[in-house]
């Protein structure tokens, strides 16, 4: 049995778009990585609203609406509280520093 060896290519140390260098390239990802973490932010934070504070009705018909519950989940004195906090503390660790 034979095996094939082909030769590793090499990893340029700079990727050339269009035959020039990228400059700033590491600048470039921080920010869209910034974009992109806010933008992931603002989209589970939509979904957190859209699933727990939104009164969903059809034709006068309740089809969703877990406020009550979501505000009542736990029968404790801290939860009305803390289900803030744990809302606030997210969003606001989420979005970068302006």
């Amino acid at each position: 049995m034979s095996a094939v060896t082909a030769p590793v290519p090499s990893i340029p140390r700079h990727i050339k778009v269009n035959g020039h260098r990228i400059h700033l390239r590491l600048v470039q990802q921080l920010i869209w990585s910034a974009a992109a973490a806010t933008a992931g932010a603002y989209v589970i934070s939509a979904l957190y609203y859209l699933i727990t504070q939104v009164h969903w009705t059809t034709g006068g018909h309740t089809v969703l609406f877990l406020k009550p519950q979501w505000d009542g989940l736990l029968k404790t004195a801290w939860w009305p509280v803390a289900r803030h906090d744990i809302r606030d503390v997210y969003e606001g660790r989420s979005r970068p520093c302006s």
